[in-house]
């Protein structure tokens, strides 16, 4: 049987990693600078920090929209409910 995207073999998850070169390479490669605020396991990552944020702003708005809606679609169901019966009006003598 075919397998996914159209290959006519199994795939497998996985990923390659290159150890060694022959030739080696003409170029050395250019060492990876520290990540912005420590050494990668120290510090206070100021990014990772707003990102966070965002996402807590981005729940504000998904609750505040979901209420907005309901209220929206109560306030509709309201104007188009029938109107509710006229009580008979007792003369009391």
């Amino acid at each position: 049987t075919e397998a996914a995207f159209g290959s006519s073999y199994d795939l497998a998850d996985g990923w390659v990693a290159l150890e060694s070169q022959t030739p080696p390479p003409a170029v050395e490669a250019a060492p990876v600078p520290p990540a912005v605020g420590g050494t990668g396991s120290t510090g206070l990552r100021l990014q990772n920090l707003s990102y966070a944020f965002q996402w807590l702003v981005f729940a504000g708005f998904v609750v505040f929209f979901w209420a907005r809606m309901l209220r929206d679609d109560l306030r509709q169901a309201a104007a188009e409910a029938p109107p509710a019966p006229a009580e008979p009006v007792r003369e009391v003598y």
